[in-house]
């Protein structure tokens, strides 16, 4: 029995409904059945009645259910000792970790990068409560995160918020950096756009795109640089949809092209096995990713949450040095 099962197992019962909590945990309803089918299995008492309608707790399940929390508030309250012994060298009796945390996250990296460890940190310490917001930057964000004490993690591509970061960064704003990564346009082998050496904004902005849904925040970016920033008809979006092996296909078939950063999650190797050469902008765009927040919010949550974020990117080697 893992301790990832009893908190699936709670997440269902509160939710009432697999799919509610497969969407609340960031799993597939496939996924988040077998665990509870295992789980069952092993400790061979049947926890819900499954009906055409959806499904029910049993009346040992209610039993389970009200064990499952008192097992996770013990190893939430465990996790905090071992981080304060970690962490305090003046530790004598250890403090349950309680409060919420905002983050306002850029859709490109929410689900890979940053809702996991929202739900790892979730699970961690029940007593706390970490809330994961989708918000791309924008000129207004650090003002809000002053104003309410919320961390940021965003993605943008250089040169169009870092001066805003670094003036704020005068005005209590502390940020880091977590990756740079060159944006190169993803064209199709059978393309003769495949044979150029670099491609402009102006002429990237003359072919049909094909986009992923949390990538449509760099278009507008890159549209914003353009000598066509003027004209959104200008914005031939061809596809733009969440399914990413559709934006592949159309693109891999020679009837779009698409953005994409070179590194993150080893997308140039991957491209390069679906016939998709990527090719950069001739005006050299990177893409940043930033964690962004107020210098006097120091508490432990905070503290956890950069931590996991630091190791999760870190497991990427997209972590880059400071600058």
């Amino acid at each position: 029995m893992r301790i990832e099962q009893l908190w699936y197992f709670k997440e269902v019962v509160e939710s009432k409904s697999i799919s509610k909590a497969a969407n609340k945990i960031f799993i597939t309803q496939q996924a988040l059945s077998q665990a509870l089918y295992n789980l069952e299995t092993e400790i061979g008492v049947q926890l819900f009645i499954r009906t055409p309608k959806g499904i029910e707790v049993t009346q040992k399940g209610l039993i389970f259910y009200e064990a499952t929390l008192k097992v996770l508030q013990n190893f939430g309250d465990l996790k905090t000792i071992c981080w304060k012994m970690e962490n305090d060298t003046t530790y004598e009796k250890t403090p349950i970790i309680t409060g919420s945390l905002n983050v306002y996250c850029s859709s490109m990296i929410l689900d890979h990068f940053v809702a996991p460890v929202v739900f790892h940190c979730n699970m961690l310490y029940p007593k706390a409560e970490i809330n994961l917001i989708e918000k791309n930057i924008n000129a207004d964000i650090l003002t809000e995160i002053c104003q309410t004490n919320s961390i940021g993690i965003f993605c943008y591509i250089t040169g169009e918020y870092t001066k805003n970061v670094n003036s704020d960064s005068e005005k209590n704003i502390w940020y880091e950096r977590l990756f740079l990564d060159d944006l190169c346009i993803g064209v199709s082998l059978q393309s003769s756009l495949s044979k150029k050496k670099h491609i402009s904004n102006e002429e990237f902005f003359q072919y049909p795109l094909a986009i992923s849904a949390n990538n449509l925040f760099t278009i507008n970016q890159l549209h914003r640089k353009s000598q066509l920033h003027d004209d959104s008809s200008s914005i031939k979006i061809r596809l733009m949809t969440t399914k990413w092996q559709a934006v592949i296909q159309l693109v891999s078939e020679n009837q779009a092209i698409t953005v994409l950063p070179r590194q993150l999650l080893n997308l140039e190797e991957r491209m390069n096995k679906k016939g998709i050469i990527l090719i950069p902008f001739k005006e050299k765009y990177q893409l940043a990713c930033s964690i962004i927040k107020t210098q006097n919010n120091i508490n432990p949550l905070e503290n956890i949450f950069i931590q996991e974020i630091r190791r999760n990117f870190n497991r990427t080697n997209l972590i880059s040095n400071h600058d």
